[in-house]
């Protein structure tokens, strides 16, 4: 399988897990699988983040379940990809990033 199809079926894994919540989508520039939330509730959840209003619990939840998916991507496709939820407000900005299971990045997260 090549690398591309690896990709797209990691993406289609993704489209099925956040159906109806948010566009997933392969973002080639930095070659990662971004979630982009689309809903109402998602979007107000990723933006209490940025503005600081987040229970950290409800931050962890959802990045758990991230890391969950990306250790799954990786073990039904074995692709090396991190997933991304992105900013609904800005693509570009990256809130959370995991790959294959771990943290890459986390905007609550100091450290970074």
């Amino acid at each position: 399988m090549s690398k591309q199809a690896k990709i797209n079926k990691a993406v289609s894994i993704m489209q099925e897990n956040y159906e109806g919540q948010a566009d997933v989508y392969y973002d080639s520039e930095n070659k990662a699988i971004a979630i982009k939330p689309t809903t109402q509730d998602f979007e107000d959840a990723v933006i209490a983040v940025l503005d600081g209003d987040a229970s950290e619990s409800d931050w962890h939840d959802l990045t758990d379940s991230i890391d969950d998916l990306s250790k799954t991507v990786y073990e039904d496709v074995h692709i090396k990809t991190p997933i991304a939820i992105v900013n609904p407000e800005n693509t570009d900005k990256v809130l959370y990033a995991s790959y294959d299971g771990t943290t890459l990045y986390d905007v609550m997260d100091d450290n970074n």
